[in-house]
């Protein structure tokens, strides 16, 4: 469909597979390729990226059930901005980080429609290959669910 063989990799084999060129293409972010160090052996990068932002509060149920409910509630507004806020910051240093790639020669790439259209549906049969066998259904629709509310 879209030419390509995907090699399963941990995160940590990743450099040295395109060191060894088993790999030549990743999907990730233009701040996580720099970070990472993957960017070393590349020299295309597309602007529209697809990586994961992550950030978030965890606290035991225990720990929250002590909270008084105004408390319980400030808490969830003011993480909501927070995270928000992180979100932006995120995103704007993955532009720069694309940016500062872009001034050392890498070619910009841009997705055709179909090109796009192609990966997404590639996309969905992977996601879908891996329900009962890395998540459960149940837990699929619940992360797409959420992710569909994302901005």
């Amino acid at each position: 469909m879209v030419g390509c063989n995907g090699v399963p990799l941990g995160v940590p084999e990743v450099f040295g597979a395109l060191q060894t060129r088993m790999i030549d293409t990743v999907i990730s972010t233009s701040a996580a390729l720099v970070a990472l160090q993957w960017h070393s052996t590349l020299n295309h990068v597309t602007e529209q990226t697809f990586g994961v932002l992550v950030n978030g509060l965890v606290m035991s149920d225990s720990k929250w059930n002590e909270l008084p409910p105004d408390i319980a509630d400030k808490l969830i507004v003011e993480s909501a901005k927070l995270i928000a806020a992180e979100r932006a910051d995120v995103r704007a240093a993955d532009r720069r980080a694309y940016e500062n790639l872009l001034k050392r020669g890498y070619t910009a790439d841009t997705w055709t429609e179909n090109g796009y259209q192609e990966y997404l549906q590639v996309e969905k049969q992977v996601r879908e290959r891996l329900v009962n066998r890395l998540y459960t259904p149940e837990l699929l629709q619940r992360v797409m669910s959420i992710a569909g509310n994302a901005s």
